[in-house]
């Protein structure tokens, strides 16, 4: 039994030390993957609007009900790469099941609206409505308007938002401009992080856990080791434990079985 035991410890060693799912990632269709199947095809028509109208920014939404136990963040900054995304682009991610959101943006558009910009707008605009109300057309609609607005206003660009996600016309004025570089930013909102705080007070404005990190396009992805590879991992030790076991018994009971030949001897 100390060996079996001892077997499945190694074998648990080796399956942390050396397995790694690999996250797929679906085929870019458009600027709007609804997998989750949330968005109307109303919002998904005025982010298309929105972003023939409006060159600073061009936004790409993507729902999902789970990620398997994958970061929301990492799996956000990855499909960024993965879809060859680039500067002006700005990538929102929804998870639903999970209630968790993701933003990765490029360069030109973090230069006009930094970390603490998006934030601000993600608490504002997106958590309450998303998280709360369930209002997904709502969240998105808010959160890309908010966004667009600022940094047109920062960038002095010409923006009509005119019957957008049910607004009214709402103008900025002229001249834009983008950089050249290798570089994005991420933000990301993450409910548990309230849940698992301590009871530590969270600042009202800014309620998420945010992590403001520069990286290069080449990175290698990260491959945490997830909620759900644990499981897979113990369920499987499981197995083999019990196998083992029921086979150690077999071998116990033969080994006390009395022939009854042998006993006439």
């Amino acid at each position: 039994m100390r060996r079996t035991v001892c077997f499945a410890l190694i074998l648990l060693l080796l399956l942390l030390t050396s397995v790694s799912y690999a996250v797929t990632y679906p085929a870019q269709r458009g600027v709007v993957n609804d997998d989750a199947d949330v968005l109307s095809d109303a919002t998904v028509k005025d982010i298309e609007k929105l972003n023939d109208r409006f060159s600073d920014v061009r936004f790409i939404v993507v729902t999902r009900h789970f990620l398997g136990g994958t970061d929301a963040q990492d799996y956000c900054d990855n499909l960024f790469k993965a879809w060859n995304l680039y500067e002006s682009d700005l990538l929102l991610l929804l998870v639903i099941g999970e209630e968790r959101y993701a933003v990765t943006a490029g360069i030109a558009v973090t230069s006009a609206l930094p970390s603490d910009g998006i934030n601000n707008l993600l608490s504002s605009k997106l958590r309450k409505a998303f998280i709360q109300d369930r209002d997904y057309d709502g969240a998105v609609g808010s959160f890309i308007l908010g966004t667009a607005t600022q940094v047109a206003r920062t960038n002095g660009t010409s923006l009509s938002t005119a019957g957008l996600f049910g607004t009214e016309t709402q103008t900025q004025s002229s001249n834009s401009s983008s950089g050249s570089t290798l570089f994005t930013t991420n933000l990301t909102g993450n409910w548990w992080n309230s849940f698992f705080s301590n009871g530590e007070a969270v600042d009202d404005e800014f309620p998420h856990s945010v992590s403001y990190t520069l990286y290069e396009t080449d990175n290698s992805s990260s491959s945490g080791f997830s909620f759900g590879k644990i499981i897979l991992i113990a369920i499987v030790v499981m197995f083999f434990i019990r196998s083992r076991t029921k086979r150690i018994n077999k071998v116990t009971q033969a080994a006390h079985h009395v022939d009854p030949f042998r006993k006439q001897r």
